[in-house]
């Protein structure tokens, strides 16, 4: 109701591309277009890390092309600012949905297919899907890819779902690809930047952390909501019970939110679809499991909507 009331007309719209629409848990993809619209919200303090770095760059890339001119160093501001937007996008929605994040953004690149994803406007998809993996793994307790292992009996690895992602080549080769492309300047901005980013990531993460407990430390998804989603809705969810309400008795009851929903959904998806006890026909390979999984989290979205605005009614 908040947000509703503070919109500015015309409303502005959250598009992904169509295949993040594949099925319900791809919608995690939507949480990373909502931080690009909250990135520049952020008070974004970067001068120590460009006092540390900066140097090293330019050094590098300078031993590639020789002196520097102005338009390489525009090349190279545009780059770093693309590149920076998408990894605070990827932050954020790692904060609102935790693993579902890291799940839908390699399938998704996986079904990209081709190349390794690295342009000016995008750095590497296994740059990012490393970033995630490793934010999975860290926690002053439970990490989120402890819990997912004690509750599914799957080890999580950084290529869990994507397999077939393009790995990176080395910094030399993508300078040698990206120069028939994009012309030897551009190639050589995007080749040593590849190598200055994950510097950057630990400051990404923490402003993203701080903003968000600072304004919506409701809608932080933690280790522990995963731990009770999983708790919670993963053996009804084979059952064909979706995660509708959360609650251990019924008067404590409240609906699910939408990260709980994705986030058992890729647990079912990913670890326990054959276990899925529905009705199909000659189904070998899942696909219709896969169908009635999607439908039971569509349901899920549709009666939990329903409850919350129930229980808004005056």
């Amino acid at each position: 109701m908040q947000a509703m009331g503070a919109i500015k007309w015309p409303v502005l719209r959250v598009t992904v591309p169509s295949k993040a629409y594949a099925i319900l848990p791809h919608f995690a993809i939507v949480a990373h277009e909502i931080g690009h619209a909250l990135n520049h919200k952020i008070e974004w303090d970067l001068q120590a890390f460009f006092r540390q770095e900066q140097g090293n760059l330019v050094s590098r890339i300078i031993k590639r092309l020789g002196p520097l001119d102005g338009d390489i160093s525009k090349r190279l501001a545009a780059a770093f600012s693309n590149w920076f937007d998408e990894l605070a996008a990827d932050a954020f929605a790692f904060y609102l949905t935790g693993p579902a994040i890291f799940f839908s953004l390699s399938d998704f690149f996986q079904l990209l297919g081709g190349a390794y994803g690295l342009s000016p406007t995008h750095p590497a998809n296994d740059l990012r899907r490393k970033i995630l993996f490793d934010k999975l793994r860290t926690n002053n307790g439970d990490s989120f890819a402890c819990i997912f292992t004690r509750y599914t009996g799957h080890a999580l690895t950084e290529n869990f779902n994507s397999p077939l992602l393009v790995p990176t080549p080395t910094k030399d080769e993508i300078f040698a690809d990206m120069e028939r492309y994009e012309g030897r300047k551009t190639a050589a901005v995007l080749a040593e930047l590849h190598e200055l980013m994950p510097n950057v990531v630990p400051i990404i993460y923490k402003h993203v952390e701080e903003y968000m407990k600072a304004h919506a430390p409701g809608a932080l998804y933690t280790p522990e909501n995963y731990k009770k989603d999983l708790h919670n809705h993963l053996e009804p969810m084979l059952a064909a019970i979706p995660p509708i309400e959360t609650g251990l008795r019924l008067t404590d009851k409240v609906p699910t939110e939408f990260s709980s929903i994705l986030n058992v959904g890729w647990a079912t998806l990913l670890t326990k679809l054959p276990e899925l006890r529905v009705r199909t026909k000659d189904d070998q390979l899942g696909v219709e499991k896969l169908k009635c999984l999607h439908e039971l989290l569509l349901k899920a979205v549709e009666l939990s909507e329903a409850r919350r605005l129930w229980e808004s009614v005056p």
